[in-house]
């Protein structure tokens, strides 16, 4: 009878040890970060942008060193020729919000593509969406902020709206808001200065600024439509005292542990 006794014993702390033998590491649930970005510059660098840079005085360009830097806690674009700076960015429905310092270039003009496919080659542009800020005369505009879109390997933009500012220099604040069903609205300074419906990228790859030198960036704030940004959705659940729900695992292997003991002091009852 002892010996059946302490064969019992035995079983009932290996019923109870069990389950601290079949814990093991926790782990952790990880969502991934696919939306919005921000960059305020000022860490001085240029962390998570990839930079390049091409002499296009004449086609084909030709593939230059970027003299592109954070130094004075912007984007702002130095030397003698074109740099371009993007950053991954795949929010194509949403909200852009950036500053613009728009000194003058050689050229009049410079360039925020907020829709971009990933650039490939110097001599073949991204399909994209942006606004071309012309800083004095260049072609037909005069001192103008201009929407455009441009398709894959086009260096022409096709105009979608223009906004003619009575002053283009100096540092001009800019919030693009684009719905699901394509409804576009540009900002300025707080005004909103365009409205249209445009529909023809629905993805993005990257976010660019380039330019000719002087023009700078920040403070970029790149968020996706509230329908896009996944929800929670809260339950309640039973847990074992930390915060934690219960291991099912664990209860079964405590269960049936318990259920052979049950069984036999039954046995041994009938024995005895």
């Amino acid at each position: 009878m002892k010996k059946r006794l302490g064969f019992l014993v035995f079983l009932v702390i290996l019923c109870l040890t069990m389950p601290n033998l079949t814990v093991g590491s926790d782990t952790g649930f990880v969502a991934s970060q696919i939306y919005g970005w921000s960059d305020d510059f000022n860490d001085g660098i240029l962390d998570g942008w990839t930079v390049d840079g091409w002499n296009s005085t004449e086609l084909p360009a030709t593939q230059e060193d970027a003299n592109i830097t954070a130094e004075d806690y912007t984007m702002r674009v130095y030397g003698e020729e074109t740099s371009r700076a993007y950053h991954t960015s795949n929010v194509a429905y949403g909200n852009w919000s950036f500053d613009v310092d728009c000194a003058a270039t050689e050229y009049n003009h410079f360039y925020i593509a907020f829709v971009s496919a990933l650039p490939t080659d110097i001599n073949s542009p991204p399909a994209e969406y942006g606004i071309m800020v012309v800083t004095g005369v260049f072609g037909s505009w005069d001192n103008d902020f201009i929407f455009y879109q441009r398709n894959v390997g086009s260096f022409s933009i096709v105009p979608v709206s223009v906004y003619d500012s009575a002053d283009v220099s100096g540092w001009h604040h800019i919030h693009i808001t684009r719905s699901l069903d394509g409804n576009f609205t540009v900002a300025f300074n707080g005004t909103i200065q365009m409205e249209f419906v445009l529909g023809t990228f629905s993805s993005s790859d990257v976010f660019s600024f380039y330019s000719m030198p002087g023009p700078a960036i920040d403070n970029i704030i790149v968020t996706p439509a509230e329908e896009l940004v996944p929800t929670t959705t809260t339950t309640t659940t039973t847990t074992n005292g930390d915060g934690e729900p219960p291991d099912m695992t664990i209860l079964l292997i405590a269960g049936g542990g318990v259920l052979v003991v049950v069984i036999l002091l039954i046995v041994i009852k009938r024995k005895g």
